[in-house]
């Protein structure tokens, strides 16, 4: 080879290079434009979501390393009990107010992939096994464990109507009705719950407790910084949680904060309804959420290889839900007790902002293309 010929290889490599650099740049930029309106007092997948600026404090920073990865927390009036996903779930560690380790509770069964815990109306610490990155998990677990008697655990497996599923997300009223929110990057997010009468607390049968489709949820790709890749999961759910008198409903993204109200105890008519959008701190990969007694929501976040984060705080988050969001109509709420909801279109594909990113990325690949062969054919002939 020539060193002409290397160097028109070389060039054009270089033209290459840059021109995959900026359809990854425009297509992260585009797909936040796309949405960006949506993200700012206005709509997403039809539902109205009012933007608000809360101020959040840092709670505590923790320092043991078993801290790396909390995916679930709880926050009573006596203790915060964190716990891990896959590789550190086997125990949840029991916090004081400067979140250093008082405590630990050995989970006495099998784990999978623990990726949520919430309070039920029973006093257990549940904790939810429906991590599944692949996708390929014939069913999913509740682990129910009582804090003053932690050495036997209540187990309900689930599985669900169509396919596995990745979760992250637990919702858990004060009636006890298990609601999953499936985790997708882009796309509507499944809501799923017992497709017949369940609480939490009722003896485990010796089958699975069958899951039905009951909603579909899709947050908006935002501009707040922060997660694993920046600008491009910021719609993931990655956590959740329900106040303890049952009146609001949080979903955490690695980056935003949603609230919904709720009425008569009827979580997914609430998720039908207008959200109470909060940007949070940044932070390298936030996927824990708790609502207090007092109204405060405390997140925290895995570690992502770094020093450990602070758990923040934001103060008076659900008494703004409740100022700034109406309750959910009598309609809604019968729609929410009603039949199951159509499943969502499976084929899960990206959202109309997402494609045209995709569409602006591939557009400058082939322009960059078309330039170094146009640049290599005017060279050819000048030699």
């Amino acid at each position: 080879m020539t060193a002409r010929a290397r160097a028109r290889i070389g060039c054009a490599w270089r033209i290459g290079v840059s021109a995959l650099t900026a359809a990854v740049a425009l297509g992260t930029g585009g797909m936040a434009a796309a949405s960006a309106d949506s993200g700012r007092s206005g709509q997403a997948d039809g539902r109205e979501i009012i933007t608000a600026e809360l101020a959040a404090r840092q709670l505590c920073t923790p320092t043991d390393p078993d801290l790396e990865e909390v995916s679930g927390l709880v926050v009573t009036g006596e203790a915060m009990y964190a716990i891990g996903d896959s590789g550190s779930d086997h125990q949840i560690l029991v916090l004081d107010a400067d979140c250093a380790v008082v405590g630990v509770l050995e989970v006495p069964v099998p784990t999978v992939d623990v990726e949520d815990m919430a309070l039920g109306p029973d006093g257990r610490l549940w904790l939810a096994d429906i991590g599944d990155n692949r996708a390929i998990r014939e069913s999913v677990r509740l682990i129910g464990i009582d804090p003053q008697a932690p050495d036997e655990a209540i187990v309900h497996e689930l599985v669900y109507p169509d396919r596995a599923h990745d979760a992250e997300a637990l919702l858990l009223g004060p009636d006890g009705v298990p609601i999953i929110v499936v985790k997708k990057p882009l796309g509507p997010d499944g809501v799923y719950a017992p497709e017949e009468p369940m609480a939490v607390g009722d003896q485990p049968g010796t089958e699975p407790v069958p899951l039905a489709q009951v909603g579909t949820l899709e947050l908006p790709v935002t501009d707040t910084p922060g997660g694993p890749i920046p600008g491009v999961h910021t719609p993931a759910v990655t956590g959740g949680a329900v106040e303890p008198g049952g009146a609001v409903v949080a979903l955490r993204t690695y980056t935003d904060l949603y609230l919904y109200r709720v009425a008569e105890g009827e979580i997914v008519a609430g998720l039908r309804g207008p959200a109470l959008h909060l940007p949070l701190p940044e932070r390298p990969q936030g996927e824990a959420i708790a609502l207090t007694a007092d109204g405060a929501a405390v997140m925290a976040s895995e570690a992502a290889s770094g020093p450990l984060p602070p758990l923040d705080e934001i103060p008076g988050a659900v008494q703004a839900a409740l100022a700034e969001l109406p309750p959910p109509s009598a309609t809604e709420v019968e729609a929410g007790s009603g039949e199951p909801a159509e499943a969502a279109d499976e084929s899960n594909g990206p959202s109309t902002g997402a494609l045209l990113a995709i569409g602006l990325g591939f557009s400058v690949i082939a322009v960059a293309t078309w330039a170094a062969a146009l640049w290599k054919m005017r060279r050819d002939r000048r030699g």
